[in-house]
């Protein structure tokens, strides 16, 4: 499959890395059989997403994930394949930092959507319109 657009982020290269690490290793840590990545290009920031089949996450969980040490519930320990409650808070702080934005809603798979809205970086081109 060949991407539909070509999308560059405004941000470090190794900022996207630690994203984008966070994000699949939580969705293959979480799902039962698919991880589905899209990125979509949309007016002036890129569309992340990150698709699970996993058991999602349950609303009132949605905003807390991306706070530091928060879990879901307490059986995912750490010995039990879970992290420490800091990968989806990076995720958020460094996003952030770059004026974007990152959500969790259900995902068309069944389980959990994370979607990261990043700034695009201008290309000359878009800079002179």
């Amino acid at each position: 499959m060949v991407a539909p657009a070509e999308v560059a982020v405004s941000a470090a290269p190794a900022d996207v890395d630690r994203v984008l690490d966070n994000l699949l290793g939580n969705a293959v840590r979480h799902a039962a059989a698919l991880v589905r990545i899209s990125v979509l290009p949309h007016a002036r920031t890129a569309r992340i997403w990150v698709d699970d089949d996993g058991p999602g996450v349950p609303p009132d969980h949605r905003e807390l994930v991306f706070r530091r040490f928060h879990r879901v519930s307490s059986d995912r320990s750490r010995d039990g394949g879970g992290g420490a409650g800091l990968g989806l808070a990076l995720v958020a702080e460094t996003v952030r930092r770059y004026g974007g934005t990152v959500a969790v809603t259900d995902s068309p798979e069944g389980g959990a959507r994370f979607e990261v809205r990043w700034p695009v970086r201008p290309t000359p081109h878009s800079a002179t319109m």
